[in-house]
């Protein structure tokens, strides 16, 4: 009895020393555990700088290879070089043939001669007209070598056509309205065509507006000399039968003066009748053969007046006119340097953005790496836990 008593209280105290030994080895793998997800959640900064320097070859190679793609990248982008100019509203100069021929259609009554200020206008929008561009940009050579050496069909070339177009810009020289005015520019990709195409579409616009311009000039004046050359008929007619009806009646005096034997002018004598013979004979005699001598327009003076205003509208000529509806403030100029690439500003920006990613690819590396570790203490941890409970 007392064996067996004795033998149960060893093997209670044998339990219990038992237990609690696992209890303390439960305890350290815990605190353990803990503190190395405490040490996870720090940033040790030598251990960071460490560990870039080991890498410091992944980090270069990232940067090399960004570098050399960026190198790469800005010596086969497409180039683009820009011309400038900058005009203002036509001095006097400029327009001085204008004005010219402005004051001798006012004389003449013609209408159709703008302001030169409204011609300045019309300049703007006809240049900033899409229709504009694109008629311009097929009239090109560099249009048809481009569409011609790439095979493009016409809706790509109404697409290329529409792109060409976005580059010919106007905008006011400052948008603030400090500085005075109108900003033209186009930019292309090969620098030695980019000023020859904005040059020959600013001469492009000043043709359209001036054949627009004497196209109205010439309907005015063409309405005008058909009114002119009517009046002239209708006035010449009148004229003719005037004269034709005044001899007439001379040749009835005639008639009368014979007939009563008056050869000499009468005084006196006021006998109110169709055909007057006061004049005498021999006097209407006279007034007869000038009568008949004279033109028509020396005898109807405004039908002399009429033809000399139809001949000087006539004469009046718009063939030689140069129109110049603004003036350069900036006359265009060849490009000094290209608006795109920035060879040396991509070349740099690529290198940094390969060493941060080289960076990252380490960090995140060592990031996964650590977790991994965690996680391998936690299963290890595991089966002994199961086994204590």
């Amino acid at each position: 009895m007392k064996i067996g008593l004795k033998c149960s209280i060893n093997e209670g105290l044998r339990q219990f020393m038992t237990d609690s030994a696992m209890n303390d080895r439960i305890d350290n793998k815990l605190s353990a555990r803990h503190e190395i997800a405490y040490r996870d959640d720090e940033i040790d900064l030598p251990e960071l700088i460490s560990l870039l320097w080991k890498k410091k070859f992944r980090i270069f190679l990232a940067t090399l290879i960004c570098g050399c793609l960026g190198l790469l990248y800005a010596m086969t982008a497409p180039e683009q070089w820009t011309a400038n100019a900058t005009i203002y509203q036509p001095k006097p100069r400029d327009t001085l043939e204008l004005d010219r021929l402005r004051a001798i259609l006012d004389i003449q009554g013609l209408v159709g001669t703008k302001s030169n200020s409204a011609i300045y206008n019309d300049f703007l929008l006809e240049f900033k007209s899409y229709n504009n561009i694109s008629d311009y940009l097929q009239t090109t050579t560099q249009f048809e070598d481009y569409v011609k050496n790439n095979n493009l069909n016409s809706l790509e070339q109404q697409k290329l056509l529409r792109t060409w177009s976005e580059w010919m810009k106007i905008s006011p020289e400052d948008k603030k309205g400090g500085l005075p005015g109108i900003h033209l520019s186009f930019s292309f990709f090969n620098k030695t065509d980019v000023l020859p195409l904005l040059t020959g579409y600013i001469d492009y616009i000043i043709r359209l507006q001036s054949k627009e311009l004497f196209e109205i000039l010439e309907d005015n004046r063409s309405s005008q000399i058909e009114s002119l050359r009517l009046k002239v008929k209708l006035s010449t007619e009148d004229a003719k039968r005037n004269l034709a009806r005044e001899i007439e009646g001379i040749e009835y005096s005639m008639s009368i003066a014979n007939a009563a034997g008056v050869s000499k002018p009468l005084e006196n004598f006021n006998y109110g009748d169709r055909f007057p013979i006061t004049l005498g004979k021999d006097a209407l005699a006279k007034k007869l053969a000038i009568l008949k001598s004279l033109k028509i327009e020396d005898y109807m003076p405004e039908v002399m007046e009429l033809k000399v205003q139809l001949n000087r509208l006539e004469n009046i000529s718009f063939n030689n006119m140069k129109l110049m509806p603004f003036s350069y403030l900036d006359t265009p100029s060849s490009p000094l340097r290209r608006d795109k690439p920035k060879r040396p500003l991509i070349v740099i920006l690529a290198t940094m953005l390969g060493g941060m990613l080289g960076i990252a690819l380490v960090l995140i590396q060592h990031a996964l790496r650590q977790e991994k570790r965690t996680l391998t203490s936690g299963y290890e941890y595991q089966p002994e836990y199961a086994k204590a409970s």
